[in-house]
């Protein structure tokens, strides 16, 4: 066996170093196959980063004026439920008043029907 190493050692070597060679030609390949492949996905990536603002952007306008209304409307409740209140405290004002007139005018109908 060692006589048959030292006889063929320069084709065994020239057999490890076509090996070697082709591990660094793949290793080199496959970065580069790796390198284009992450290139494809950052191009598509920008792509979907456009599209999705593209999407949405006028949809948040939307969105941002239909909050903006809520606020209005809401105010607006409040504002009616402040005049509400206010009308109903009126209203019984009136009704308070109007009882006791009422009250009053019976009370001097009776009094003027004495005998």
């Amino acid at each position: 066996m060692i006589k048959w190493l030292k006889e063929n050692w320069d084709k065994l070597l020239g057999l490890l170093v076509s090996i070697v060679i082709a591990g660094v030609i793949g290793f080199f390949s496959a970065i580069r196959a790796t390198e284009s492949q992450i290139a494809g996905l950052r191009s598509r990536i920008v792509a979907l980063e456009t599209d999705s603002e593209n999407l949405i952007k006028p949809k948040l306008e939307v969105v941002d004026a239909t909050k903006l209304d809520v606020v209005r409307i809401v105010g607006r409740l409040d504002s009616f439920e402040r005049e509400n209140d206010i009308y109903k405290a009126t209203y019984n004002l009136i009704e308070l008043k109007r009882e006791e007139e009422k009250r009053r005018t019976i009370n001097e109908l009776q009094e003027m029907l004495k005998p």
